[in-house]
């Protein structure tokens, strides 16, 4: 009976490791870069409402665009967070454009592509399931980006 019980203990490590195998263990997901892309995104989208405020013509309509094109990519981003965590994520932003200078359309440039270099940062198959939108949302921050450099192409001349 002894060596039957040490035959037993003897493959106790084997049965072990199966058991811990197909046991997994709780992970908590950190959503912190896309919780920096959100605040980024709500940072471009006030910063084009403002800067569009301060000017006319063309270019107001330019920035309203973008501004709307920016929420729009916030929003998509938020729902997704709220679907993966159950939390609603409001970023909070405050810039303070208060002219339409080059100074202030760089600065929104560089948020822009601030914005891009998260985005590519952050592991979205690991944290939301955006690997689908990824492709569009790296292309409207390009395209975001193209549109500032023209502005500002437009006051340098």
């Amino acid at each position: 009976m002894e060596q039957r019980d040490l035959a037993v203990l003897s493959r106790f490590e084997e049965v072990w490791r199966r058991v811990q195998h197909g046991k997994e263990e709780p992970t908590e997901c950190w959503y912190g870069d896309i919780e920096a892309v959100m605040d980024g995104l709500c940072k471009q989208w006030k910063g084009c409402c403002q800067l569009a405020a301060c000017t006319g013509g063309k270019e107001k309509i330019c920035l309203l665009t973008l501004s709307r094109r920016c929420k729009e990519l916030f929003r998509t981003l938020q729902l997704h967070y709220y679907l993966e965590t159950g939390d609603i994520y409001c970023a909070d932003a405050s810039l303070h454009f208060a002219s339409f200078t080059l100074y202030n359309l760089r600065k929104l440039w560089q948020i822009t592509v601030e914005n891009g270099k998260r985005l590519k940062k952050c592991d979205l198959n690991g944290d939301l399931h955006l690997v689908a939108d990824f492709p569009s949302m790296e292309a409207e921050l390009q395209y975001q980006k193209t549109e500032l450099e023209g502005l500002i192409k437009g006051l340098l001349q």
